[in-house]
């Protein structure tokens, strides 16, 4: 009586134990599997980076993911005129200049920004206005190394011609727009 009384003891054991490590896994698996893992957003956040990063973020389940941003820039030199800053401090705005302009780009599709670099003069123009009125650069030619000039003379004075070492007027009319060598 006592071996059948052990066994009986022993077999309610098993499957009590069984029974219960068997429903808590189940459970677990359960809960994971009806309730999808949501993901917030990557951090830190794409800005003003210039160099490879790497971001992260969390699920709702406990998932850890990182991801690598690679960032690529490019550079272009941009010809421009001398608008509202006198670069190189001569006491005029007609100068020719350069502009480094780098913009960096990231991966995943998170965007691209532009930022301004070195600027320097390229070609030195002085131009000294006598009395009244502007000139209007034309550097469209300026990769043959040459610009046009249009004077425009304000209301009331007459545009008397230009003066200069650099200038090239054309000989049917002093008075027509020149073209300077920008070398």
């Amino acid at each position: 009586m006592v071996r059948i009384f052990l066994f009986i003891l022993t077999t309610s054991l098993i499957l009590s134990c069984s029974k219960s490590d068997s429903e808590g896994s189940l459970s677990s698996e359960t809960n994971n599997s009806n309730s999808p893992e949501t993901f917030g957003e990557w951090s830190p956040s794409y800005t003003d980076q210039t160099n490879n990063f790497v971001q992260s973020r969390t699920g709702s389940n406990g998932t850890n993911e990182t991801r690598e941003i690679n960032i690529t820039s490019n550079e272009q030199v941009v010809i421009s005129k001398e608008k509202d800053l006198d670069i190189n401090e001569d006491g005029d705005n007609y100068d020719i200049i350069t502009e480094t302009i780098s913009t960096y780009t990231a991966s995943e599709g998170l965007g691209s920004f532009s930022s301004s670099g070195i600027i320097s003069v390229k070609s030195d123009i002085d131009i000294e206005i006598k009395n009244e009125g502007l000139v209007d650069i034309d550097i469209s030619e300026i990769s043959s190394g040459q610009i046009k000039l249009v004077a425009n003379p304000s209301s009331g004075f007459t545009f008397l011609g230009w003066d200069g070492p650099s200038v090239s007027v054309p000989k049917s009319s002093r008075l027509s727009s020149p073209i300077i060598s920008t070398n």
